[in-house]
């Protein structure tokens, strides 16, 4: 009886340690899916209207000191929103932790961007550009490899920066904490780089075949 019992038991854990690695999996897969939905973040701004006075005076941050603190804090909880998505602590998770972290070579492109265009790099740029990077490998952290987190880094503050000048001049909205330039054009451009990065020939983890259960032997950037 007792060895009956623990035969089930070993089935058991099997199991549900099968229908863990396969929620681990989703959830990462799932990330990507969440960075596309920000970019309805276009639709605020646009069904609220503009502020009384956009467009003839400065609406410039109130307090820096905020912006740096707020950003801080949100770089802190996104290692646990990216590799705390793996449900373990293994490879996986160790590398959705470090490409969370190299991503933010975001403000690095931001300020550079910024200091070719307005003549001097800012804090608030700084801040925008941590934030932009952070979206931007959100889909990418747990398939993309380090050199890849840090080339979507660099590509998504370049971009995300024209989101949140060039582009929002085109839309017209008022998007008072660039929530679209930023978390929308930053999640586009993370998903999109995915399927670049995540290619084993540029230090990716490839796709898994959850039919053969070991990563797919052929990759084709243009199919992903």
């Amino acid at each position: 009886m007792t060895s009956k019992m623990l035969h089930h038991s070993k089935q058991l854990l099997l199991v549900l340690v099968g229908y863990g690695k396969k929620v681990c999996s989703t959830l990462l897969a799932a990330l990507l899916y969440i960075s596309m939905l920000r970019s309805l973040a276009w639709l605020v701004p646009l069904l609220s209207g503009k502020r009384l006075g956009y467009g003839k005076e400065a609406m410039k941050p109130h307090n820096l000191v905020y912006v740096m603190t707020g950003a801080a804090l949100l770089w802190f909880g996104w290692f646990g929103f990216n590799a705390g998505s793996a449900l373990e602590a293994n490879g996986t998770a160790g590398l959705a932790f470090v490409n969370t972290y190299l991503a933010t070579a975001a403000v690095l492109g931001w300020s550079v961007a910024e200091w070719v265009l307005k003549g001097k790099p800012s804090m608030l740029g700084a801040a925008s550009g941590c934030v932009a990077g952070l979206v931007a490998i959100t889909p990418a952290a747990g398939f993309a490899g380090p050199m890849g987190a840090i080339s979507i880094g660099l590509i998504a503050g370049v971009v995300c920066l024209w989101g949140v000048t060039g582009l929002k001049k085109i839309l017209g909205s008022d998007d008072s904490l660039d929530v679209f330039g930023v978390h929308g054009v930053g999640g586009i451009t993370g998903a999109l780089l995915t399927g670049v990065f995540a290619d084993p020939a540029l230090g990716g983890s490839g796709i898994w075949d959850y039919v053969a259960n070991a990563v797919a032997p052929d990759y084709s950037i243009a199919s992903q």
